[in-house]
C-alpha cells in the first residue's frame, strides 16, 4: 500500500500536472518510455508569444512541439529524427547560453520563445489536435517516435551543443552564417539543396495597400510612398540585410516580419504610379520559408526519401559536428 502511494506520488501526480500545462494531451509514458528519457530531466522555460504566458516544460515535450510544427508528422521517420536532434540541441544551446536568448524571453525570465522569428516555432498541444484532427493520434505517435529514438541526442563541436538552426525551404542553398550571426562557423556553412529548386512554394507573391504597407512597418502613410522602397544592401543569395524607403530603415528580418512574408529573401516590385501620383500598391515577391541559416526541413525530407539517415542528414547540415548523449547540459 505504501509502494502504491509512493507511485502515486512520484508518477500519477506529475503526470496530472503535466496534463494540465500542455494541454490535455495524453500522457504516453507507459507506451513510448517517455518517463524514462534523458530529456525529462532537462525543464525548458518558453515565453508563449499569444498569451503572454511562461510555460515550463521537460525538454521531451518542448521538442514534440517543435517537430509538430515543422517538419510536421508528414515528414519520412529519419527527417523527424534528425529535426529532433537538432531541436533538443539549439534548446539546450540557448539554455546554457544566455546572450543567445531573445530580448522577449530574457524580458519574461524564459529560455526560449514560441515565435519563429527568434527562435523555433511550434505547435501546443491544443493546436496540434485542431490541426491533425481524426489522424491525430497517428501523428503524436510519429513525433513521439521521433523524439524518443532520439532521446539525450545532441549535435556538438568541441564537445559542446551548437546553434542548430533549421527552417523550411532554401533558395536552393542554406546561407553561410557569417551574413546572419556576423562571424563564420565551420558547422554552418551555405549546403547545396538541390530539391529545394523544385519546391511548389519555392516562389510567392504578397501585394499590400500602400496603406496597409505603411500601417505595418510603422510609418505615417499620408504622403508615404511605397515606391521609395529599395533593398540597400543583400547577402550573396539575394536575402535583404537591410531595406530603405529613403527616412526609414529596416532589417530585412524585421521587414519580412512585420509584413508577415515567410523569408526575408524577397524582391520588390511597385505597379507603376496611376497619372504620376504615388503608387497605390506595394507587391513583394519571396522566395523561400525561413531565415535559410542551418538545416532546410525541405531538403532533409527530401533526403530521408533516398534513404539519408538522420545522422547523414545533420552531417549533410552541421558538417564537423559529433552526435553525443546529453551529460551535464
Amino acid at each position: 500500500m505504501a509502494g502504491v502511494a509512493a507511485f502515486s506520488l512520484l508518477v500519477l501526480m506529475p503526470a496530472a500536472a503535466a496534463l494540465a500545462v500542455h494541454g490535455g494531451r495524453r500522457w504516453p509514458g507507459v507506451r513510448a518510455g517517455w518517463l524514462e528519457s534523458p530529456d525529462m530531466g532537462t525543464t525548458i522555460a518558453v515565453y508563449r508569444t499569444d498569451s503572454g504566458q511562461v510555460v515550463r516544460l521537460p525538454l521531451h515535450d518542448y521538442v514534440l512541439n517543435v517537430i509538430a510544427a515543422a517538419p510536421g508528422p508528414d515528414a519520412p521517420a529519419e527527417a523527424l529524427k534528425a529535426a529532433a536532434v537538432a531541436a533538443r540541441t539549439y534548446a539546450l544551446y540557448v539554455k546554457i547560453h544566455p546572450n543567445a536568448q531573445s530580448a522577449a524571453a530574457r524580458r519574461h525570465g524564459a529560455v526560449l520563445t514560441d515565435s519563429g522569428a527568434w527562435d523555433l516555432p511550434w505547435l501546443t498541444a491544443a493546436a496540434q489536435q485542431a490541426r491533425f484532427g481524426a489522424d491525430e493520434a497517428l501523428a503524436e505517435a510519429k513525433l513521439e517516435a521521433a523524439v524518443t529514438g532520439t532521446a539525450g541526442e545532441v549535435a556538438t563541436y568541441g564537445g559542446q551543443p551548437i546553434p542548430a538552426f533549421m527552417f523550411p525551404l532554401s533558395v536552393g542553398r542554406t546561407r553561410d552564417a557569417r551574413w546572419v550571426l556576423g562571424a563564420a562557423l565551420p558547422y554552418l556553412p551555405s549546403v547545396v539543396c538541390p530539391d529545394d529548386l523544385t519546391a511548389p512554394q519555392l516562389t510567392r507573391t504578397f501585394t499590400f495597400s500602400a496603406a496597409a504597407a505603411a500601417r505595418a512597418l510603422g510609418v505615417d502613410e499620408a504622403g508615404w510612398d511605397p515606391a521609395a522602397l529599395r533593398v540597400s544592401r543583400a547577402d550573396p543569395l539575394g536575402y535583404a540585410l537591410d531595406v530603405t524607403d529613403g527616412r526609414h530603415t529596416w532589417t530585412g528580418a524585421d521587414f519580412a516580419n512585420r509584413l508577415g512574408l515567410p523569408s526575408p529573401c524577397f524582391r520588390l516590385a511597385v505597379p507603376a504610379r496611376a497619372g504620376g501620383g504615388r503608387a497605390g500598391q506595394l507587391r513583394v515577391v519571396t522566395s523561400g520559408a525561413g531565415f535559410g541559416v542551418g538545416m532546410s526541413l525541405h531538403e532533409a525530407a527530401a533526403l530521408a526519401a533516398r534513404g539519408k539517415s538522420y545522422r547523414a542528414i545533420l552531417a549533410t547540415f552541421y558538417p564537423g559536428t559529433r552526435i553525443r548523449e546529453k551529460t551535464t547540459w
